[in-house]
């Protein structure tokens, strides 16, 4: 038997060892239920603060919010920066966001300066969720 006096593998093997993990961590960020992009989120009197973390985007382009049936979507893009190693995930993402009850569009107020989007939202609290009982229907008739 031989002795390997070079204990690191090939440089082909090792390329494929970061090809692997890096399609790996792709895979499976896409089905976890984790946030695709890092929000704050604050209260006072004045109301709700949240701030979500997009560096390297261009607001008037990147980033759309939309209320819609009490929620708050925000739906946006961030662009691939052909980096060798990210800690911030590149391409598209939406999240959904509970809005205060009775919350309109002119109610919110968004800023975005040095890679913070700033969305002061109005006070109150979420609607409360509400449960919707499921009824048997009756067993159709047996043939």
């Amino acid at each position: 038997m031989t002795r390997c006096e070079n204990h690191e593998a090939p440089a082909a093997i090792q390329e494929s060892r970061h090809t692997t993990a890096a399609e790996l961590r792709e895979w499976t960020t896409e089905f976890t239920s984790e946030r695709q992009v890092r929000i704050d989120e604050g209260s006072d009197e004045e109301g709700t603060v949240l701030r979500v973390h997009l560096p390297d985007i261009d607001p008037d382009r990147d980033v759309e919010l939309v209320v819609e049936g009490g929620m708050l979507r925000l739906r946006g893009v961030r662009h691939d920066l052909s980096v060798h190693r990210a800690e911030i995930r590149n391409g598209a993402f939406e999240e959904w966001l509970p809005l205060p009850s009775g919350a309109t569009a002119a109610d919110i107020h968004a800023t975005y300066a040095d890679g913070v989007l700033e969305i002061a939202l109005p006070p109150g609290e979420p609607s409360p969720p509400q449960r919707i009982s499921v009824t048997r229907s009756p067993a159709p008739p047996s043939r």
